[in-house]
């Protein structure tokens, strides 16, 4: 389990890239909507409901439900948000 959850809250903290911050808010505080896409994946995001067990997934949600809100987005150099 914590070579698993370790891997899923690494893919977890470096969606950045591909979709917003998570916080305690993720997904509206839903934890069924974050336990669905956890274990289902997105398009740029791979299910783990073959890998983690019900308890593992658990265990993510109540760890994102502890990150504090992200800041709000800096302007760049020409107005774009980034």
């Amino acid at each position: 389990m914590k070579h698993h959850a370790a891997l899923v809250l690494f893919l977890l903290a470096a969606s950045a890239t591909y979709g917003p911050r998570l916080s305690k808010s993720s997904v509206n505080g839903d934890d069924a909507l974050m336990k669905e896409v956890i274990q289902n994946g997105l398009v740029k995001m791979p299910g783990w409901k073959y890998t983690l067990k019900d308890s593992d997934i658990s265990d993510i949600i109540a760890y994102v439900r502890t990150l504090p809100e992200p800041p709000p987005p800096t302007a760049k150099p020409g107005g774009a948000a980034e």
